[in-house]
Order: C-alpha cells, then structure tokens, then sequence
C-alpha cells in the first residue's frame, strides 16, 4: 500500500499545484486580453461601445452589486456578466457566426482527444504491471482525455497481454537511462503545456455554462487523472505481481514496492523478470471496472459542455488549441506503448481465473 498512497500522494500534488497555477491571476485579466484572431476588435468594442460597463467592471471587479436586474435572473451575477453581454450585443453577426463554428470545433475536441488517448487499463499496467507508476501518472496529467472502454474489456486485455510484443531496438535498451530521462522531459512538457492552456483558456475566453468558474478549463483537463487513478485500483483487484529470483531455484514474492524508486528509471525490458497471477473475477472487479467506465463517459461528456460553450475564441485559434491538445495526447501515447509493447518479455502469466 505504500506505494499507491505515494501515488495519490504525488497526484493530489500535481492537481492543487496545477490548479492554484491555473486560478493565481484569471480575475486580473478577465476581458482585458482575447485570443489573437478577435483581440483587435474586441478591445475596440470595449473602447467605442462599452466603455461604460467596463469602466465599472474594472472598479468593481469583486463587487456584483451593479450587476443588472435581468442577468442576475440568469444566475449571471459576476461584475463581468454586464461586458459579456454588451460585448455580444455589438459584436457583428458575422462574427458571432465564426464563433459559433469555433464552438462546434471545441466540442469536437474532447471525443477527438479520447480516440488518441489512452484507457485507464493502460495506464494502470503502466503503474502495477510495468512497475512504473510515477511516469503513469505524468502521463495521465499530461494527456487530458480518456479513451472510453467498457468495463469487460478489462478481462479481456489482461488475458490478451501475452499475445502483445514487440522486440525494442538493442541501442534504446543500451541507452535506457536516456530513454528514461527523455519520457520523463517529455511527459513534463505535455502537463506543461496543458497547464498554460488551460490558463490562457481561463483568462481569456468565456465558458457560459459557468460564466463565474473560470477554472472550469484547468478542472477538466485533471479530472481524467482521478480516473486514471481509479483504473490503477481496479487492475490491483484483478491481478497480482510478484518478483522472480533464482536463488535455490524458487520463486520469491517481494512487496511491489521493493525496488519502487530505482524502477522508475528502468525500461521494462530491463527489469528483472516478474510473474502476473490473474485472478479471479470478484465483485469488487467488477463494481470498481463499472464505475470507471462510467466516469469516463461523464468525463467526455462534461468536456464536451465545457469546450462547446466558449465565447470570444476564433476558428483559427480553436484549431491551434485542439492542436497542442492533440500534441500533449500523441506525445503521451507514443510513451505509454512504447512501453506496453514490451510487456510480455519480461513478464510470466498464471492465469487462476480460468477453471
């Protein structure tokens, strides 16, 4: 258990980390800055046509006192709520009309996202199979979306591992350290740079199904790694893992978190080999493989609300955005199998769930 309280440890971490990054300074930016494709002509709306109302949002930036009557009807009670809605009242149509294009786009994204991610199962062999769950879990921060499965496909994956294998190139295992350190750097990158997307995404657009959360971005881009976590406790309950050695010719079982920290840095086709015991089904599996497949499509599904619902962001820029999220993705993925491919060479399966 050390080693998944470690886990959980270091991902509360990353998660408050990230999000007290993401939140430190949107209500200082709010509406002063947009995404490059409309900014001119915002700021000139702001000039010419609203200048009143963001006068007072700016002297009133924690007070919603002078909000009006009818927004505050709407639930839209934020100093800002007023700017919005003169904004959109002299913005042309033929904007608002790109925007709605933008908007379809950004819905798009988490589902697109998904098909490129990777499933919870995958990152939990990453963590218990691989013995490698601190770079599962940069993976997860780093790659905001989660490949919808149902929740039988974990058996199914578990008794299918032995048929996987690809052979790793000689100079990568000769240079494993490297490798190593080139995944961590790379996985680093990809929370960094959903990190600052999901700032700038905060502070410069509008999500208008919570026009007063403008964390909402930063929240779903993390959320996944809790189902990501919950994967990890879910393959725990279907297999177990234990180290081989070859002293008196025995099989020896050592606690998982025996070589925790060093192994975070092998390759697992360098890693001493292990046995996998499947076990058998229980009903703790199959609650816990239900209930993370559920949360995966509600994962999807909030995005999709989250990223449909954006004002004051262009085509262009949206396309730049659903982008880097794919890079962060990609980049994530091409990590998680490089490893994955390499798991039946060094591991042995017994398989006691079958009769």
């Amino acid at each position: 258990m050390p080693a998944y309280a470690s886990l959980v440890l270091t991902f509360s971490f990353i998660l408050i980390t990230q999000i007290s990054f993401t939140s430190a300074d949107w209500d200082n930016q709010l509406l002063e800055k947009f995404f490059p494709g409309y900014n001119d002509g915002f700021q000139r709306i702001l000039r010419e046509n609203c200048s009143e109302q963001y006068a007072d949002y700016l002297v009133n930036k924690d007070n919603s006192i002078k909000v009006d009557s009818i927004l505050r009807g709407f639930g839209l009670d934020r100093p800002h709520s007023p700017v919005v809605e003169c904004i959109l009242n002299a913005a042309p149509e033929f904007v608002k009309s790109k925007m709605a294009s933008a908007q379809v786009l950004l819905g798009l994204t988490p589902t697109i996202l998904a098909t490129l991610g990777s499933s919870p199962l995958e990152t939990a062999m990453l963590a218990i199979v691989a013995r490698r769950p601190l770079l599962a879990l940069f993976l997860a921060a780093g790659s905001p979306s989660v490949f919808a499965f149902r929740s039988f496909e974990y058996t199914k994956a578990i008794e299918d591992l032995p048929e996987r294998h690809i052979d790793r190139p000689r100079f990568l295992l000769r240079a494993h350290k490297v490798v190593a350190i080139l995944q961590y750097l790379l996985a680093a990158a990809s929370i960094a740079n959903v990190g600052e997307l999901a700032y700038r995404l905060g502070a410069l657009v509008i999500v208008t199904i919570t026009p007063s959360k403008e964390y909402i971005v930063a929240l779903w881009a993390f959320l996944g790694m809790i189902i990501h976590v919950l994967g990890v406790l879910t393959l725990r309950l279907r297999i177990e893992m234990t180290s081989k050695t070859t002293e008196n010719g025995n099989a020896h079982r050592h606690p998982h978190t025996l070589n925790l920290v060093t192994s975070q840095s092998e390759l697992l086709a360098r890693q001493e080999a292990i046995r996998m015991t499947i076990l058998p089904e229980s009903w703790k599996f199959f609650l816990a493989s239900w209930v993370t497949s559920t949360f995966t499509a509600c994962h999807i599904i909030f995005g999709t609300l989250v990223f449909s619902t954006m004002l004051f962001i262009s085509v262009t820029d949206s396309l730049i955005v659903i982008a880097r999220l794919m890079a962060s993705v990609i980049a994530c993925r091409i990590i998680l199998n490089s490893e994955l491919t390499t798991l039946p060479k060094a591991i042995e399966v017994e398989n006691r769930g079958r009769s």
